[in-house]
């Protein structure tokens, strides 16, 4: 493995373990509710305990974590853009986060996701939030707009240049 290639997360078992946390260690998982922005959450030892034996302690991780006590797993769960605009949240909240840094951006979708509650599946929607960035934003403002269909792959488009080549072309 390249050391800039992220290692495979199992989403399935942090989602369980969020699960566990909830029946046995509701303090854990309060703790990192309790958190006020993503710069703070390595300084709670329940960010250490979810993580630990699954993810090694970085940004991705601390996105993981500042979210993922937020959301309830669901296979085959709708897309989370489709799900916030099933909610009624404005667009223009959508295109804050859309045009947010970072850590701000992440902040934001914590907030649309605490008044959404939707659930995900976090097999889809994990490596979104693990390789957060631009193109991923744009991705969840996609799903709202135009429904799953409009972005079924978590990877951004190897095409990107040939969007361009054909928006200048169309020029």
């Amino acid at each position: 493995m390249d050391s800039n290639e992220k290692p495979e997360i199992d989403w399935l078992a942090l989602s369980t373990r969020i699960n566990e946390w909830q029946q046995q260690h509701r303090g854990w998982l309060a703790e990192l509710k309790r958190c006020p922005g993503l710069d703070d959450i390595a300084d709670y030892p329940a960010y250490y305990r979810l993580i630990q034996g699954y993810i090694k302690p970085d940004l991705a991780a601390q996105r993981i974590a500042f979210l993922m006590p937020w959301l309830v797993h669901r296979q085959g769960a709708m897309a989370i853009g489709e799900s916030f605009k099933i909610a009624r949240i404005s667009e223009t909240r959508l295109f804050q986060m859309l045009r947010s840094e970072s850590p701000k951006d992440i902040e934001m979708l914590r907030r649309l996701v605490r008044h959404a509650a939707p659930a995900v599946d976090w097999t889809k929607f994990g490596p979104i939030i693990q390789y957060w960035g631009k193109w991923n934003k744009r991705q969840i403002v996609e799903q709202y707009f135009l429904g799953d269909a409009s972005s079924n792959s978590s990877n951004p488009p190897s095409g990107q240049a040939d969007e361009s080549k054909n928006k200048a072309a169309a020029q």
